[in-house]
């Protein structure tokens, strides 16, 4: 039985260059695109680039990097999806979902530490989210957020009230999102 139990353990005389490409991404037979994924390791420095998924629905890019030098810890989250269409996403999940829209997010988070343990704390960067659903009533959020959103929207008798769309843009400091 192998045990790795640090990083150190893992890469003192092991270095990983790896990249897979997905032509014929599928699930449960249903294709759903084609995917890209880099993995690089050695001592000092660990990369997941690119990681890639192109669905019929759009596109999800992401990236992250994370270096142990003599100061410390430095990484870097980078994750953009532009107009995505999440309903057949969902169809996955739930095959009855008639959940339909577009979804957009463009998150950059940088830590720069000397202890790993601190990652979370020192987190900066920014999070954007937009979600733009298709035929979906007020009503629906009743389960999100603990009623945050819903309790922000119009309510009464009028069942016809629609979502428009759901924004959030946060700034990170120190670990802590703010608007």
């Amino acid at each position: 039985m192998c045990s790795i139990r640090r990083y150190e353990d893992l890469t003192e005389q092991n270095d990983f260059d790896i990249r897979i490409d997905i032509e014929d991404l599928r699930s449960t037979g249903i294709p759903l695109g084609k995917a890209q994924l880099g993995l690089y390791m050695d001592e000092h420095e660990f990369r997941l680039e690119p990681f890639q998924i192109a669905l019929p629905g759009g596109v999800v890019d992401a990236e992250y990097f994370g270096r142990y030098m003599e100061q410390g810890v430095d990484t870097e989250l980078n994750i953009r999806i532009e107009r995505l269409e999440y309903g057949g996403l969902l169809r996955l999940l739930d095959p009855e979902s008639e959940a339909r829209g577009h979804a957009y997010l463009d998150t950059s988070l940088v830590s720069r530490v000397p202890d790993a343990s601190q990652l979370v704390n020192r987190l900066e960067g920014h999070f954007d989210l937009l979600i733009i659903p298709e035929d979906i009533g007020a009503g629906f959020l009743d389960l999100w957020a603990s009623n945050l959103v819903f309790a922000l929207l119009p309510t009464g008798s009028d069942s016809r009230k629609k979502l428009n769309c759901l924004v959030a843009s946060f700034d990170v400091e120190n670990g802590v999102m703010i608007k």
